[in-house]
C-alpha cells in the first residue's frame, strides 16, 4: 500500500502526463545559459511571454512598398501593384485569424483561417504577384511576434557570438533560432540581432517563411531556403502598446554590403482587444479551402 505522500506524487505524475500540451506547456531548447539569460531579457524588454498569449485578440493595418517586384507596366503592373495594404485579426494563443483587402471591390474578409481550414474568397491584386493567404496572414505576423515565439514548444536557440546589420554600426549579441518540432520537420531559421543596451530585437536574417506558430497547425514538413539569407530586416521604430513593445516600421536591405532597399513595412493603427470574432473566421459560401490541418 502506498503512503500518502507517495500517492500525491503519483498524482501530481499522472496530471502532467494527461494534461495536453499547450502553448502555457512550451519549453524551447538553449544551447548554453548565457543564451537563455540573453533571450529572457529579450523578451522582457518587449513585455513578456504572458503578455502576449494572454491577448485575446491582435488587430492591425499593414502597409508594405516592395521596391525589389518589377516596375510598372511590365506584365499589366500598375504603379500601385507594388504596395500591399491588408487588414488583420490574430488570436496570439492559437494562430486563427481573419484579414480583409481594402482595396477589393468586395467586403471581408477575404481569408481566414479556423483552427482546422485555411480559405480564401476571390482577391484580384497584382496581376504578377498573388500572395497567398497564408503568406498574407503569418509572414510578416511571425516576424512582428518573434520575440514571444522564441518559446514555442520545438525551439532551438544557440548563440552565434556578435554581428552587424546593414546601415548600422552598432555590434549586436546575435542568437540563431532554429527548429526541431517533435514528429515534424520545420527547414530553416532566424538570425536574431538584440540591442545590447536596450536588450530589444532590432533585426533579424531568415531562411524560413514563418516560425513555429502557436496552434500546432503548420504541415509535417515547413520548407525552408536553402544558404544564407540575402535580406536583413531592421526595425525602424517601435512602440509600447498596452504594456508590450511592438516593431511598427521596419525595412529590408541586402546583406550583400550595397544597402539595395527590398521593402518598407508599416504597422498601422495596432490594437490589442476582447475576444476574436468567430463569425469572421467561418469561410463564406464564395471562399475555397486552400489548406486542412491534420490531426
Amino acid at each position: 500500500m502506498m503512503t500518502r505522500k507517495q500517492t500525491m506524487a503519483w498524482l501530481i505524475v499522472a496530471a502532467i502526463i494527461a494534461a495536453p500540451l499547450g502553448v502555457a506547456d512550451a519549453r524551447p531548447t538553449y544551447d548554453k545559459a548565457d543564451t537563455q539569460a540573453l533571450i529572457e531579457a529579450m523578451l522582457e524588454a518587449h513585455g513578456g511571454q504572458d503578455a502576449w498569449l494572454e491577448t485575446p485578440s491582435f488587430n492591425f493595418k499593414f502597409v508594405m512598398y516592395l521596391a525589389s517586384l518589377p516596375v510598372p507596366g511590365e506584365s499589366g503592373r500598375r504603379y500601385h501593384d507594388n504596395w500591399r495594404l491588408f487588414e488583420a485579426t490574430l488570436e496570439p494563443r492559437t494562430s486563427r485569424g481573419y484579414l480583409s483587402l481594402p482595396l477589393e471591390d468586395s467586403a471581408g474578409p477575404h481569408a481566414g483561417f479556423d483552427g482546422e481550414r485555411l480559405w480564401r474568397r476571390p482577391y484580384d491584386f497584382d496581376p504578377a504577384f498573388q500572395d497567398p493567404p497564408f503568406q498574407l496572414l503569418y509572414f510578416h505576423y511571425g516576424m512582428i511576434s518573434l520575440p514571444w515565439m522564441t518559446q514555442m514548444d520545438g525551439v532551438v536557440l544557440e548563440d552565434r557570438g556578435s554581428g552587424n546589420l546593414p546601415s548600422l554600426d552598432i555590434a549586436f549579441r546575435v542568437v540563431r533560432m532554429s527548429f526541431a518540432p517533435e514528429g515534424k520537420t520545420h527547414g530553416g531559421h532566424y538570425d536574431l540581432y538584440i540591442d545590447p543596451q536596450t536588450n530589444r530585437l532590432a533585426g533579424w536574417i531568415q531562411t524560413t517563411r514563418v516560425p513555429i506558430l502557436p496552434g500546432n497547425f503548420l504541415p509535417a514538413e515547413v520548407e525552408g531556403r536553402d544558404g544564407p539569407g540575402n535580406i536583413a530586416r531592421i526595425v525602424d521604430q517601435y512602440a509600447e502598446l498596452d504594456g508590450k513593445i511592438i516593431p511598427i516600421a521596419y525595412s529590408s536591405l541586402a546583406t550583400d554590403g550595397s544597402d539595395r532597399l527590398f521593402g518598407i513595412h508599416l504597422l498601422i493603427e495596432p490594437s490589442f482587444g476582447g475576444a476574436i470574432d468567430e463569425s469572421m473566421l467561418q469561410p463564406p459560401e464564395d471562399s475555397e479551402v486552400v489548406y486542412q490541418v491534420e490531426r
